[in-house]
């Protein structure tokens, strides 16, 4: 999509690599991208010398992980980064619950300027003394809700009901009386959200307008296509952090349900994400390997050989994974929170996770009739054709355009 004259100029602020900097990307390659605010990456800034660091001896995973956040070229030359100030708003987040006490971060964006920016881009309400800011100024701030509001509540009762699964109870802080999530609509003009459904959990909070929410899918890589599924019969895989807001305690449950026919295909179960011991220990999981921490490079050898991808999350908005293995030609058994890509019995099925045996039904379905599980195949690679990131970066540019014209 080409720029003209009349098109806004965006800014992006966002923490972290979301998606491999797929928004500021579409919207650099379209010519309105007027400025990157990041915290820290690989390539750019006090990142860029970290990230040389990272063979040493002694280095943690998060220095590594830098050489993963590799900012795109044509990115780059908008790019600025926040390193110190963000790790100090981020630890503060993390150990304190809330947003962060110091405005560091947002004065020194402040400082940056903006860009001549009409319209900010901003991933989950990323800094939000830096948003106040720019409203202040006239500019409309688009505020992308990747998460469902409801999250913590979920989490905190799936831990009442499964206390042995967790060491803690999730987001201690936060209860009916005190929630702190309004943050990131206080500061937005819009909302983006990646599905129906997260719209539909951010009206039912009763956080925001329902017209200035605007649905806007992921867009997956090409390279997704490339991986060859080679199914190994039976190999159920599960990617993702271990947890129970995950589903990953109602997959273990499943797995013992799932058909064993004599002579006929038998399942195995792998997960591949985070996973503490808690959850190794627990008796339902004890037909699951557990693989750990798998770098990305290293997933699509699992897509590879895997014949269902299950993901019965209570929590993910979207749901990448999904996408990836679909591209595959992998079809998916996935709970109704991130199913937007998933259509029920066509390219998988979609089923709510505490039902536990209609989710061995589903699994052992696909597994063992390889008619239908090829059919769904097809249809999975055909359906993942529609979330392209071409396709994403047209529709969200779309969409921003929009949005300034019925502002301005």
């Amino acid at each position: 999509m080409k720029s003209s004259p009349s098109d806004p100029q965006v800014l992006v602020v966002q923490n972290g690599a979301r998606h491999d900097y797929a928004v500021p990307l579409a919207l650099a390659k379209a010519g309105i991208l007027a400025g990157f605010y990041t915290d820290v990456c690989g390539n750019h800034g006090l990142g860029r010398g970290a990230s040389l660091l990272t063979g040493l001896p002694g280095m943690g995973t998060t220095m590594q992980r830098l050489q993963h956040r590799i900012v795109p070229e044509e990115v780059l030359p908008f790019t600025s980064t926040f390193p110190m100030a963000s790790g100090i708003d981020h630890f503060l987040v993390e150990s304190m619950g809330r947003s962060s006490k110091s405005r560091t971060l947002g004065w020194l964006m402040e400082a940056a300027g903006l860009r001549g920016a009409k319209l900010i881009y901003s991933s989950m309400g990323w800094s939000p003394t830096f948003l106040a800011h720019a409203r202040s100024q006239g500019v409309t701030v688009v505020t992308e809700f990747y998460v469902r509001p409801s999250l913590w509540r979920v989490h905190q009762q799936e831990h009442l009901k499964f206390p042995h699964w967790e060491a803690s109870m999730p987001y201690p802080y936060l209860n009916e009386s005190n929630v702190a999530r309004r943050g990131p609509v206080d500061v937005s003009d819009h909302l983006l959200a990646p599905t129906l459904a997260v719209k539909e959990d951010i009206i039912r909070e009763g956080l925001f307008e329902g017209d200035k929410i605007h649905v806007v899918p992921y867009g997956i890589q090409q390279g997704a296509f490339a991986v060859e599924n080679q199914p190994v019969p039976g190999n159920v895989l599960f990617v993702g952090s271990c947890l129970i807001v995950k589903g990953i305690h109602y997959l273990a449950m499943a797995s013992h349900h799932v058909a064993r026919p004599s002579g006929g295909v038998q399942p195995t179960f792998t997960a591949a994400g985070e996973v503490t011991e808690l959850v190794r220990q627990q008796p339902e999981t004890s037909l699951i390997n557990f693989l750990g921490r798998v770098p990305r490079r290293e997933i699509a050898a699992l897509y590879a050989q895997a014949d269902v991808l299950v993901f019965p999350t209570l929590s993910d908005s979207f749901g990448m994974v999904i996408l990836e293995a679909m591209a595959a030609g992998i079809p998916v058994v996935c709970s109704p929170y991130c199913a937007d890509v998933v259509q029920d019995g066509i390219s998988g099925f979609v089923v709510e996770p505490s039902d536990t045996k209609a989710l061995a039904e589903k699994i052992s379905l696909i597994i063992h009739d390889r008619a239908l599980r090829n059919r769904l195949s097809q249809a999975a690679r055909l359906r993942t054709r529609q979330f392209s990131q071409e396709n994403h970066g047209e529709h969200l540019i779309g969409c921003l355009k929009q949005i300034v014209e019925t502002t301005s």
